[in-house]
């Protein structure tokens, strides 16, 4: 399958680029309290379990364990280091930056409540000027210069300020790239073959600095996570389906790609834990220094993965 797909997206002829082992880094099992993260099977509701998470610069892990109203870190052999309680279990989305936690609640409390290592120290509504409603907040990104809410897949509106303070509510299109003027964005192209599109193109407009279309090998129903790191590498992740024989059922996975800051595919990795039974948030993240790092819920617990950039 893999000099298949490698030849299904780069065309004949082309270099052949390295595909990215997975490396299991820990698994935390489920259960209640401790160093155990907490599920709901949906008897009476959505099945959820943990719903994000953020790496430190150190390597450990924060999780949302958003059932038991609290974030929870783990080093990076998965043992348990620290615990802060929420004030709600509404709570979706994580990201950490200078020290302090954030973390969105889009529908309920429709905020972002802003913690440091002692607990909460602020909270700030999510609706205003660039976000009509909170149902339609499709990211969280904690940058440089502040905290930004991604509305629709399409427009980023800074709610906080790099001091944690209320932001401006600047409207900006696109992903930042570190280190860049440049933002970057991806859709799926719904019409004939599946694929995507990747571009990256100047803050203040005009026209795209670099263009890629990426052919996928089945039904694509979403793009998993896409961010640019240091160096302007680029990961992008998409959630692939692929027919099986008649009567069976088909194969899923998360296929993703390095892409270099001019879109050229370094490399690829690939995932079989896609989304299944529990509702997650965030299933994907780059590590400060680069890695991809992913969080999978499957019936075993949460098992932590790390790809390493090319």
């Amino acid at each position: 399958m893999a000099s298949f797909l490698l030849f299904f997206l780069l065309g004949p002829g082309a270099a052949p680029v390295p595909e990215i082992p997975l490396e299991e880094l820990f698994v935390v099992p489920w259960g209640s309290g401790g160093a155990l993260l907490s599920r709901d099977d949906g008897r009476e509701s959505i099945p959820q379990g943990p719903m994000s998470f953020a790496v430190e610069p150190d390597g450990s892990i924060w999780v949302l364990d958003a059932i038991a109203r609290r974030l929870v870190r783990y080093g990076a052999g998965g043992e348990l280091l620290s615990e802060l309680a929420l004030p709600a279990s509404t709570f979706e989305d994580l990201e950490l930056r200078g020290g302090r936690l954030y973390v969105l609640d889009r529908l309920v409390r429709r905020s972002v409540l802003v913690l440091d290592a002692q607990g909460p120290i602020l909270e700030v509504p999510v609706e205003g000027p660039g976000i009509s409603e909170g149902g339609g907040i499709s990211a969280m990104l904690a940058e440089e210069d502040g905290l930004w809410l991604e509305y629709e897949h399409q427009e980023l509106v800074r709610v906080l300020d790099a001091d944690a303070r209320e932001g401006d509510r600047t409207v900006v299109a696109g992903r930042p790239v570190p280190g860049s003027s440049h933002r970057l964005r991806a859709w799926l192209d719904r019409g004939g073959r599946p694929r995507a599109w990747l571009e990256l193109w100047p803050a203040a407009g005009g026209a795209p600095r670099a263009s890629r279309s990426v052919p996928l090998d089945g039904p694509t129903p979403r793009i998993a996570w896409i961010q640019a790191g240091p160096g302007g590498l680029i990961a992008a992740i998409f959630h692939v389906v692929r027919a099986a024989a008649p009567g069976a059922t088909p194969t899923e996975e998360n296929l993703g790609l390095w892409l270099g800051p001019d879109l050229r595919i370094l490399a690829t990795f690939r995932s079989p834990y896609c989304l299944r039974a529990w509702q997650q948030q965030r299933e994907f993240r780059l590590a400060p220094d680069g890695a991809l790092i992913g969080m999978a819920l499957t019936s075993e617990g949460v098992r932590f993965l790390r790809w390493r950039h090319p």
